[in-house]
């Protein structure tokens, strides 16, 4: 049922991440729950933090099933794009990897031009 192949999309990659992890740990999970636990599994690779037995029943999962967790977080991540940015995604244009990228200047430019606007009207 799970079968995680290079050439799919990574939008039906994560609906099945999402999927395996619902249906192994309950359907009560939210997206955010999810998205939240893989962040910690990622964070805690690299950092040591404090993991709980949720997450690391989870990192079992996904290893018994081949999946890095910062790729599944990744994918999750991914779901949440503007729909501009993700049919660039789903025509293969661009990758996720550059699609957050474009997010992330898009944000920066729209923070910036709000603080000329600011003080602009400080000038005025």
């Amino acid at each position: 049922m799970y079968e995680f192949k290079h050439e799919q999309d990574v939008f039906v990659k994560a609906e099945q991440v999402k999927a395996l992890i619902k249906a192994c740990f309950g359907e009560h999970l939210s997206n955010k729950d999810i998205q939240r636990c893989l962040a910690r599994i990622w964070h805690n690779r690299y950092h040591n933090s404090a993991i709980t037995e949720f997450d690391k029943q989870v990192t079992e999962l996904l290893a018994k099933h081949n999946i890095d967790p910062k790729t599944a977080y990744n994918w999750i991540r991914a779901t949440q794009l503007p729909e501009d940015v993700k049919s660039l995604i789903e025509s293969r244009k661009i990758s996720p990897t550059k699609a957050f990228q474009v997010i992330n200047n898009r944000q920066r430019r729209e923070r910036a031009s709000l603080g000329l606007q600011i003080l602009e009207k400080g000038r005025a």
